[in-house]
């Protein structure tokens, strides 16, 4: 390697330069904790200045601990680095840059621990021995083998006094649910006779409401039937004078006499289907006739109207019900339809397969209810009976009684409606395809 300068030509044979094979191992120059530096020896931390001292002692609240090495090799420093291992934290050595010549741990667990540093050269030399210092890392108060102790001892006493007290405790329960148990025999004893006698009571009431319902059967309803058809008789006499003012009188005592025998059927159909005296019978029917028997009682009424009913009056779907009750329901459905509907409107009347189930649907584009009276409509402490778009009365009673045939037969019977659009009835019953 020649090389010219103002005195001449200067040269080097490059196989004869020396490498620096013998690196010295740093020394420790700086200690910090929770970044404040110690500088001197004290009786907390260090004994010794950090140059030779043999350990650093660390305490609980001191979460940070930073050491300071440098190299005693100085040709050239830029380059020389460090490897350092904490013995009982870290597994491996770990190498610094150049420029970096400390270490800090943080939160180490209580324990002893040995610091130790390499220094290597600019050639990459490392050096063979270590500088070593221990780091005493003092345990908090609650982790020391006293406190766990302590802690053992506290939690066997209280699991002893638990179960003291716990035993204490189921004894004097015992005694207690042995009270309450010979208080409360003695009270459904009470209980059991004040049954048997509301027992005899219901009897007796049952019996009177049989005699009742005998009376509306035959003593109530009998009249009144002859007086409805007394009454169109008498209406079938004055035809031939129709400007009579009685004409009107009759008319309006044919509503009322109409309205009452009609109430009281409800009644009497009602009360049946709550003493379980109205046998349902079961068996295969097809929707088409259902409908034919409704279309035969319910168009004459809305021809009154000039309302025409739609229906799949051919359809080939099969259900599992009992005829007389669901051909009762899908008529009242019918006929209410009618009476809430304007003139000259349409009603439709629908099917769909669901699955298991066939519902029946009923649709009009009548006056439509309120969200209240929805919500209390197949009620019977709720009976709600509004007045139809000509005027026609009612009892109220027929949607109940749509509910108990339709939950007799198995389905559900719910509606959708808006005020002043309409409203559309459905009802469920098992499907026998």
């Amino acid at each position: 390697l020649y090389a010219g300068t103002t005195e001449g030509i200067n040269y080097a044979i490059t196989d004869h330069i020396i490498l620096d094979s013998k690196p010295s191992p740093p020394i420790f120059t700086k200690l910090f904790i929770s970044n404040r530096i110690v500088e001197k020896p004290n009786k907390r931390n260090l004994q010794k200045t950090i140059d030779v001292a043999s350990e650093i002692v660390v305490y609980p609240k001191e979460k940070t601990i930073t050491v300071h090495f440098s190299s005693m090799d100085y040709n050239p420093t830029f380059r020389n680095s460090f490897l350092y291992q904490l013995s009982g934290f870290d597994d491996n050595w770990i190498e610094t840059d150049h420029e970096v010549n400390f270490v800090q741990y943080t939160n180490l667990n209580p324990g002893e621990y040995i610091l130790k540093v390499k220094s290597k050269n600019s050639d990459g030399i490392v050096s063979n021995t270590a500088s070593e210092i221990k780091i005493i890392i003092k345990p908090a108060f609650w982790q020391t083998l006293f406190f766990k102790i302590l802690i053992t001892l506290v939690s066997i006493w209280l699991i002893l006094l638990f179960y003291q007290i716990r035993n204490r405790n189921l004894i004097k329960a015992k005694l207690n649910l042995e009270e309450k148990v010979k208080q409360r025999t003695r009270e459904i004893e009470m209980q059991k006779e004040h049954i048997e006698q509301q027992k005899r009571d219901l009897e007796i009431a049952n019996e009177t409401k049989k005699k009742f319902l005998s009376i509306i059967s035959h003593d109530l309803k009998n009249p009144i039937s002859n007086i409805d058809e007394l009454t169109n008789l008498i209406i079938e006499l004055y035809k031939s004078t129709p400007n009579d003012p009685i004409i009107e009188f009759l008319g309006a005592l044919k509503t009322a006499s109409s309205n009452t025998l009609n109430l009281l059927d409800n009644l009497l159909i009602w009360a049946r289907t709550q003493t379980d005296k109205i046998e349902v019978k079961q068996e295969t029917i097809e929707t088409k006739e259902i409908i034919k028997t409704t279309l035969a009682i319910c168009k004459p009424l809305a021809k009154k109207k000039g309302i025409i009913i739609s229906a799949p009056q051919r359809s080939k779907i099969k259900v599992k019900a009992d005829k007389n009750t669901i051909e009762t329901v899908l008529r009242n459905l019918t006929t209410n339809a009618i009476k809430y509907s304007e003139p000259n409107s349409t009603i439709k009347i629908d099917l769909q397969q669901n699955n298991s189930k066939v519902i029946f649907s009923v649709s009009d584009t009548g006056i439509g209810m309120s969200e209240k009276m929805r919500d209390n409509l197949f009620r019977i402490d709720k009976i709600i009976s509004k007045a139809g778009t000509q005027g026609e009365t009612g009892t109220g009673m027929g949607l109940v009684i749509c509910r108990e045939f339709v939950q007799l037969n198995g389905g559900e019977i719910w509606v959708e409606s808006t005020e002043n659009e309409g409203s559309t009835f459905y009802f469920s019953v098992s499907s026998a395809q």
